[in-house]
């Protein structure tokens, strides 16, 4: 697929080049009036999505946006500030008033520790632009949803969904105390699509859905087809018992199910002086060592399925991560055993006697095996297969104990195949368990992560494009509490 130049992007969608990005990171260097340490971020971005429901085409649009951030640290004081105007004035104007936030709270003690600086000519060069998705044009958008619509009008269902297609830029410049410079610049696309087909009588559901960061890899008409099937295969769906079931997971189930472990959890304690506020109640932390004060992780033990790796790498071709400081590449769990955690240049620069950081990224790769799905079922003598799971939250810290629900399409498997569609429940289970319980594993599958927090991702770049790449999973003895009557 041919590229286009990410340091000049299209100009028609109103994204900052590396050379405008330059001429307003140098212009707010130059108005700088204190000893101290400073960033500065500058944001540009364009959208394009269009949504539907009830098999019509309900709202548009195109947005683009400017933002600069700056953010300073005078004297033990800090301050920031945020403008979307990029004429001199105002670029003044926004560092004056950080500054003035931080010399209002200075009390003037010295930096504990500098600010980190982007590296300059280490950056991963990462996948994370596509022509394609910039490409994106409402006509083509306007023939997704009227082919997803007909589909569902076919069957005599309701289709709802969105596509979205995105692009971004950052710059960003950091001064630390000692007027050491550090410079990056970065270009990101992504595209996202998901859609929802339910029977008018509400007693059928169906969903896909798939994000990447090039639109050409998202198939928008075989995803509309996905959910149009999934709808008719759970029709009149049957309740029966809670209890522990086996379960075969889909792709998607699985990334829904495992990505509170890398929500906050896995983060290692700077200093920790009081066996109170330790890591008691993280699943990564064993106990609190009062001999030298701190919390003791779980690093080299085995905590999953030893079939199981977790990583994550910003040159993974399948992933397309935004680089930045803290990405390179990490692996959290190799064969089933805790290797990984994140820490920030704080803990590096006092613990580790180096200057690095791991930052919290929620992008990862699963390692699989290469049973397929229908081989599962095949090798099931009773147990359920599971779409997706939703409303998920953490209800014990200590365990990564969650509850929460099936939804769009649940099945029970009797004698190794599909016998009847099922009523939903509502789980009670832990992703450590889960993981531990693992019967077979599929081949990895990029799945739905969208893209929904894009205002915080000039200050924290890790957070930008979230893609999750599972297999399949067959868990034994998965804990169902309780149905529920929701489709």
């Amino acid at each position: 697929m041919k590229q286009i130049n990410i340091e000049s992007p299209a100009s028609d969608h109103g994204m900052m080049s590396r050379e405008e990005s330059e001429r307003i990171l140098s212009r707010l260097q130059e108005v700088r009036e204190h000893k101290g340490t400073y960033k500065f971020t500058v944001a540009s971005s364009w959208s394009s999505d269009m949504r539907w429901a009830r098999n019509r085409a309900s709202m548009t649009s195109d947005r683009r946006t400017v933002q600069i951030f700056a953010f300073c640290e005078i004297a033990g004081g800090k301050g920031s500030a945020i403008t979307n105007q990029i004429d001199d004035i105002s670029l003044e104007g926004v560092l004056r008033s950080a500054e003035r936030q931080a010399l209002e709270l200075a009390d003037q003690r010295p930096t504990d520790i500098p600010m980190g600086l982007p590296p300059i000519g280490k950056m991963p060069k990462a996948l994370t632009w596509s022509d394609r998705t910039i490409n994106r044009t409402v006509e083509e958008s306007a023939q997704v949803v009227q082919h997803a619509c007909s589909l569902a009008e076919e069957r005599s269902f309701l289709s709802a969904g969105y596509i979205e297609s995105y692009g971004m830029t950052l710059g960003s410049l950091s001064i630390d105390v000692y007027d050491r410079i550090g410079q990056l610049y970065s270009a990101m696309t992504q595209a996202q699509c998901s859609a929802t087909v339910r029977h008018p009588q509400g007693t059928a559901s169906g969903w896909a859905g798939l994000a990447r960061y090039d639109l050409g890899k998202v198939d928008e008409a075989a995803i509309a087809a996905r959910a149009v099937e999934k709808c008719v295969a759970s029709l009149d769906p049957v309740r029966i018992e809670p209890g522990r079931y086996t379960v075969i997971l889909e792709p998607q189930a699985v990334a829904d199910l495992v990505l509170p472990m890398f929500d906050s959890g896995n983060s290692h304690p700077a200093f920790r002086r009081n066996a109170e506020n330790s890591g008691k109640e993280n699943p990564y932390f064993m106990s609190f060592d009062h001999l030298v004060m701190r919390d003791v992780s779980k690093i080299g033990i085995r905590i999953v399925d030893e079939r199981i790796t977790i990583s994550h790498d910003p040159n993974d071709p399948e992933l397309g991560i935004l680089g930045g400081p803290g990405t390179g590449p990490v692996t959290w769990i190799d064969k089933g055993v805790l290797t990984g955690m994140t820490y920030d240049r704080a803990y590096a620069l006092k613990e580790l006697n180096e200057d690095s950081m791991v930052a919290r990224r929620m992008s990862f790769r699963m390692e699989g095996g290469s049973s397929s799905i229908a081989e599962m079922i095949t090798g099931t003598q009773r147990g359920l297969l599971v779409s997706r799971f939703s409303k998920l939250r953490v209800v014990d810290s200590r365990s990564l104990l969650m509850t929460g629900v099936t939804r769009d399409g649940l099945w029970l498997i009797e004698k190794g195949k599909i016998s009847k569609a099922v009523r939903n429940f509502r789980f009670s289970e832990s992703p450590l368990f889960a993981l531990n319980n693992v019967d077979q594993l599929g081949i990895p599958t990029p799945v739905y992560q969208p893209f929904t927090a894009p205002e915080i991702v000039p200050m924290f770049p890790q957070f930008g494009l979230t893609q999750v790449i599972v297999p399949p999973l067959k868990v034994n003895d998965f804990s169902f509490t309780s149905t529920i009557d929701a489709i």
